[in-house]
């Protein structure tokens, strides 16, 4: 095999299905492997458009997907759409292609620049990891590192740049065969525990589920702890939907165009433990760091990124670690030191009471000309449950985040950064 063929048997080895991109002279071998694989190829009519929907695919599916172009205009318009994957931790592949190495520095066609690693320089700025090759026995190793690093920790998009004379040299290594993944699932106990403590003793909490509950598939603990201790739950609008929004416990999105519901439970009424999950309390969450924000008591904060811990407002208990499995244990602590049989209900109750004060009257809807309201709610009366929104920023994403009602977690889609 050569090299194009090596990270292309590697990309489907590992469960790779779609690969969207266009094509072009400096990612010809690529492209010529492509043909021979069983993978299946989706021509988009500009690279950025291929880059949103390898982040749109990995989005929904949890799974990386992988975006392709040529040298030169074809890399750079490829930026905004990883760029946009990196702000939202999609594990994304981007190859690009590269003249060939023999031609560096003598302003060929559709090179980057007279230093031709300044494509790789760029996309290290909106990555985890950008690189190029100059051997063709490293291809294998490289890809696997590159889907490793996608996939591992917080995730993200990876870059290769790939010349056109390496890529159709053979390969002798042997070694490209092998790939894996590792991911970090451990936590702090004592962390656990001093929480699971203040989640018992708290007479009014909160939960704030932000991205990382959805990146992590968190919807089932994140339920589960909720009806347990009958806490309230509010979400970021990237979350919206991770919990049922009909849910009696559901506070509906907290922040920019958010439910009057959570503003008036979390922000007019005194909560003294709460509970934020896989969020950095970023300006649309917290409505420009809105101090009342705090909790009366103690924030205790959850997140795979230590460095999102504490970075916007004071975190008393600080829990690094995947989401899901910090939840879990968080459920089991909580399982083991709770005394009361009975699960309380009064919070549901205090929560569809605000709720019933907030209801829009029909007659204001059905007034001409035709409400922005009214057309979201019209969605989604007529669509299916399970429909996937992908809603674009501007007007459309505040009456989206306000009056669509999600009741199917990883249905929303919304990228912010």
């Amino acid at each position: 095999m050569n090299a194009a063929e090596v990270i292309v048997n590697s990309l489907e080895k590992h469960g790779v299905e779609y690969v969207f991109g266009v094509p072009g002279g400096a990612i010809e071998p690529l492209n010529n492997a492509l043909h021979k694989s069983k993978m299946k190829v989706i021509v988009a009519k500009h690279e950025q458009g291929a880059a949103f929907m390898a982040d749109g695919y990995a989005r929904v599916s949890g799974n990386i997907a992988v975006c392709c172009s040529t040298a030169g205009p074809g890399a750079t318009n490829l930026i905004t759409g990883v760029a946009s994957s990196f702000g939202d931790s999609i594990p994304v592949i981007a190859l690009t292609g590269q003249v060939s190495t023999s031609l560096f520095g003598k302003g060929a066609i559709q090179e980057f620049s007279v230093q031709s690693f300044g494509i790789v320089s760029m996309f290290r700025q909106i990555s985890k990891y950008s690189d190029i090759i100059i051997n063709e026995n490293k291809a294998g190793e490289m890809i696997s590192r590159a889907r490793r690093l996608a996939l591992t920790g917080r995730k993200g998009p990876v870059h290769l740049n790939l010349p056109t004379d390496i890529m159709k040299r053979k390969v002798t290594d042997d070694n490209h065969e092998r790939c894996s993944t590792t991911q970090v699932m451990g936590f702090d106990r004592e962390a656990v525990k001093k929480a699971a403590q203040l989640l018992l003793g708290a007479k009014r909490p909160v939960i704030v589920a932000g991205w990382g509950t959805v990146l992590s598939r968190a919807d089932v603990e994140l339920l589960e702890l909720a009806e347990k201790m009958d806490i309230p739950v509010a979400t970021s609008p990237k979350a919206k939907g991770i919990m049922s929004e009909s849910h009696p416990l559901s506070l509906g999105v907290l922040g920019f165009a958010g439910s009057p519901a959570s503003k008036e439970f979390i922000i007019k009424r005194d909560v003294d433990v709460m509970l934020a999950v896989g969020t950095s309390f970023n300006e649309f969450v917290t409505s420009g760091w809105d101090k009342r924000l705090l909790p009366m008591k103690s924030l205790i904060h959850i997140d795979i990124d230590c460095n999102e811990i504490g970075k916007n407002y004071y975190a008393d208990v600080g829990i690094a670690g995947d989401a899901r499995t910090v939840l879990r244990e968080l459920i089991y602590e909580l399982h083991r030191n709770n005394k009361r049989k009975k699960v309380r209900d009064d919070r549901r109750k205090e929560v569809q009471t605000i709720k019933d004060g907030q209801t829009v009257k029909g007659r204001k809807l059905n007034k001409m000309p035709y409400n922005p309201l009214r057309l979201i709610m019209d969605l989604g009366d007529a669509l299916p449950k399970d429909t996937l929104y992908f809603v674009d920023n501007g007007n459309s994403m505040a009456w989206a985040i306000r009056h669509l009602n999600v009741t199917v977690p990883y249905s929303f889609y919304v990228g912010l950064g």
